[in-house]
């Protein structure tokens, strides 16, 4: 008879407490002053969705995406990623919903 293999409270928990530290990170970026300023100025520069300018459109950019999650990393080196700005995009609504997306698909694998 094939076993299943069932989560224990203990799997649950420990999921949770990952979740809960990448939210942390996030938004002691997103919520800083600087990641405020830094957001803006890349949009000023970039006002163009960049996903849609290399399918030829021409569509406003409104949010910046981190080509590389900087939740992944720790400290100093989480900070350098985050702030980078050779790490960010200028995307439209639709293309940075697509992204994430994408990315939930992927974990859930």
């Amino acid at each position: 008879m094939p076993y299943i293999r069932r989560h224990t409270p203990r799997e649950g928990r420990r999921e949770r407490e990952l979740a809960d530290i990448k939210r942390r990170k996030r938004r002691k970026v997103y919520a800083s002053a600087r990641w405020r300023r830094m957001s803006a100025a890349y949009l000023l520069r970039h006002p163009l969705c960049e996903q849609c300018m290399q399918r030829g459109l021409t569509v406003p950019a409104v949010d910046v995406h981190h080509r590389v999650s900087f939740t992944a990393f720790d400290g100093m080196q989480m900070l350098a990623v985050a702030y980078n700005p050779d790490n960010l995009v200028a995307l439209c609504k639709e293309c940075h919903t697509k992204i994430h997306l994408h990315a939930k698909e992927k974990d859930a694998v």
